[in-house]
């Protein structure tokens, strides 16, 4: 079970018998990003931490059996990637960050080695509206789960570092406690299509030891493909994924391939499709390669379908400006412009998935099992986490900026509601054209 931040705060894990400070000798008195988990495995995890000027910093871990570990984060530097090893799986740990006079505390569970069920929040496309996301984070803050899987657009624009703060401060405890892997949004590549940011901050990084913009991860009986969805793929990403997908046929004790990328193959919203995809073959790929479930974000809505035995979820209503349906597909099953987010349990060969709304309610409730049709309705996917408090109210939002900005464009100022419906209408009318 996890303890709240305030109950790790009464706890006294371990006096450090000095306190870092700044290369020159200052005191740092606080983090410019608070600690957040990445890269959590069955005996690893690295906890990484911001600070406003290059300085020293140690991480004390505690385990079940009351025993303090210290890890020194070597020379001093403002982002901080402090590796925790020799963990033992689905364990249970607390760790105390400290950086001159700043301390910040946390708990996570490291992942299984085994097939054990298992369950992740799914979520994204927060950037733009700071009251709505927060509101997102609260929720999801209530309701348990082991890890966290964001689809992209973390933020308006990657080339703004205020931004970024704001997504730290508005997740701390979150991120604290679960690890989130995200994919990177077209939103996160504005200014620098390497998209430096997101790679600083969630890229979990090639053998090389060099970012890169797409991954695959394992947990328990399942392996996550984090895709890089604006790339053309005729390249590098397009031969690593088929590479990956084909290693995975015969991967020991895996059961279940998840598939995740900003922009879908498939979406009922005004963006549609990744055209790019199809047209290199890539969804025949994963077709071929037996991935259960695609995720996506990008349009700002739910939905859930299946095209040709290939399901798949799109989840884009964690802030940003709802979209409206541009034209229902015929592999939708349900499309909903809400804000929301999904959790998703995977327990031996069944994925279910409880679809909250942002007003407490339940969307859907549905399941499947490899090669079977989607299951919906009462009693078809497993009871959901009820959360520890209501969700607050959502105020409509105001000052809402269009999305149509894409990588590498000039900044844009606010967009009023109407001027944000014109640019999607004209976002249609160029699709039909």
């Amino acid at each position: 079970m996890r303890a709240s931040a305030s109950a790790f705060a009464t706890l006294a894990i371990v006096a450090l018998a000095s306190a870092p400070a700044r290369g020159d000798g200052t005191p740092v008195s606080a983090f410019r990003k608070r600690p957040w988990l990445q890269s959590v495995e069955p005996t690893g995890a690295s906890v990484r931490f911001e600070l406003p000027q290059a300085s020293r910093a140690e991480v004390a871990l505690r385990g079940p059996d009351g025993a303090t570990r210290t890890f020194a984060s070597g020379a001093p530097v403002e982002l901080h990637a402090v590796r925790l090893t020799g963990l033992a799986p689905s364990t249970s740990y607390r760790y105390e960050v400290h950086a001159g006079e700043a301390t910040a505390l946390g708990a996570f569970t490291t992942a299984p080695a085994d097939a054990r069920p298992f369950s992740f929040i799914l979520f994204g496309d927060s950037r733009s509206d700071a009251t709505t996301h927060a509101a997102v984070v609260r929720a999801i803050e209530g309701t348990p789960s082991d890890f966290l899987l964001n689809t992209g657009d973390l933020v308006e624009r990657g080339d703004d570092p205020r931004q970024w703060d704001e997504l730290f401060d508005l997740e701390h405890r979150l991120l604290a406690s679960r690890c989130m892997w995200s994919v990177v949004g077209n939103h996160e590549l504005i200014g620098d299509r390497r998209g430096p940011a997101f790679a600083r901050y969630f890229a979990t990084g090639a053998a090389s030891g060099e970012p890169r913009l797409y991954d695959t991860v394992r947990w328990g009986d399942t392996r996550f493909f984090l895709l890089d969805a604006m790339d053309d793929w005729t390249g590098p990403e397009r031969d690593w994924l088929l590479a990956r997908l084909a290693e995975s046929d015969g991967e020991p004790g895996l059961r279940h391939r998840i598939v995740a990328a900003h922009i879908g193959p498939y979406s009922s919203g005004p963006h549609g499709g990744n055209r790019a995809m199809h047209a290199a073959g890539i969804v025949d790929a994963l077709r071929a390669h037996h991935v259960d479930l695609v995720v996506a974000g990008h349009d700002h809505a739910y939905e859930r379908g299946e095209a040709e035995g290939l399901k798949y979820l799109v989840s884009g209503g964690a802030g940003a400006p709802l979209y409206p349906v541009a034209r229902r597909l015929p592999t939708s099953a349900v499309v909903e412009s809400t804000y929301h987010f999904v959790e998703v349990k995977i327990d031996g060969p069944t994925i279910a998935t409880v679809v909250h709304r942002l007003d407490g309610s339940l969307l859907e409730s549905c399941s499947f099992e490899p090669g079977e049709p989607w299951r919906c309705g009462v009693g078809a996917g497993p009871a959901a986490s009820a959360p520890s408090a209501p969700p607050n109210a959502v105020p409509t939002a105001r000052g809402q900026r269009c999305s149509c900005e894409v990588a590498g464009a000039a900044a844009s100022g606010g967009w009023g509601p109407a001027l944000a419906a014109a640019c999607l209408a004209l976002l249609r009318r160029r699709r039909r054209g």
